[in-house]
C-alpha cells in the first residue's frame, strides 16, 4: 500500500475478510499485524511524517486513503472525532504493548491463546464473531510471522489448545470452546480494548476459575 519513505495521507480500512494482514518491512526485518475493518495505518502521514516501514497486505482488503489536507479539515470540524481517533490510537499503543510482552515473556501457546482471545473481542465490537465463533483465514506462516514463533511452535500450540478443549479449528473457522479457561491460560484482560463498549475484559458469568490444563503446557 505504501512503500518506506513515502509521504501521504493515512489509510483506513474498509473492509477485510474478517481479517486483513498488514506487513510492516524496516531494515530487513517484518512484520505481520492483524487489521479490522475502521483500523488506520499510517498515522503518522497526518503530521508529513515519512514512513519508516513499507506496509504490504497479505490478505484482500479495501482501504480508503485519504488526502492529508482532507484529514486534517476534518479533525478540525469534528472534535468528537478527533477525539475518538486519538482514544483508538491510545488502544493501538496498549495493543502493542501487550505484543511486546508476548513477544518477551509469554510462552509459544499462551501467546497464541492470548491472540485468539484479542481476536475474538476485537471481532466481537465489529459483529463479526459471536458465542465465540469467528473466521480466522491465516495461515500457519501468518500466525508464525505474527506471533515471532517458528511454524512449528504454531502447529503445536494449536495442537495443544485443541486436544486441552479450549478451541476447535475446521477449515479456517474458530470456535472457542472454553472462553473462561482460554483467558485464564492467556491471563487475558481486555482493558486495553476498552474504547468499545462491547469489550467486557472476561467472558460473563461469574468468576473465572484458575486454569487447570489437561495436558502439560510447554515454551
Amino acid at each position: 500500500m505504501n512503500d518506506e519513505g513515502a509521504r501521504s495521507g493515512p489509510f483506513i480500512v474498509q473492509a477485510a475478510a474478517a481479517i486483513g494482514l498488514v506487513l510492516l518491512r524496516h531494515s530487513g526485518l517484518e512484520l505481520v499485524r492483524p487489521l479490522h475493518p475502521g483500523d488506520h495505518c499510517d498515522r503518522g502521514a497526518v503530521h508529513a511524517y515519512p514512513l519508516d516501514h513499507a506496509i504490504e497486505t497479505l490478505t484482500q482488503c479495501r482501504v480508503a486513503k485519504i488526502p492529508r489536507a482532507t484529514y486534517l479539515d476534518l479533525l478540525g470540524q469534528h472534535p468528537r472525532l478527533a477525539l475518538a481517533l486519538q482514544r483508538a490510537k491510545l488502544v493501538e499503543e496498549a495493543m502493542a504493548r501487550e505484543w511486546i510482552a508476548s513477544l518477551g515473556m509469554r510462552s509459544s501457546i499462551e501467546r497464541m491463546a492470548h491472540l485468539l482471545c484479542e481476536l475474538m473481542e476485537r471481532l466481537g465490537s465489529i459483529g463479526q464473531a459471536s458465542d465465540g465463533h469467528y473466521d480466522l483465514p491465516l495461515t500457519q506462516v501468518d500466525l508464525a510471522d505474527a506471533l515471532g514463533l517458528s511454524s512449528v511452535h504454531v502447529n503445536r500450540s494449536i495442537q495443544f489448545l485443541r486436544r486441552d478443549g479450549l478451541i476447535a479449528l475446521n477449515r479456517r473457522h474458530l470456535q472457542i470452546l472454553a472462553p473462561r479457561r482460554l483467558y485464564e491460560l492467556a491471563e487475558f484482560e481486555a482493558a486495553y480494548l476498552s474504547h468499545s463498549p462491547l469489550v467486557t475484559g472476561r467472558p460473563t458469568g461469574g468468576p473465572v476459575a484458575p486454569y487447570e490444563p489437561g495436558h502439560r503446557a510447554y515454551s
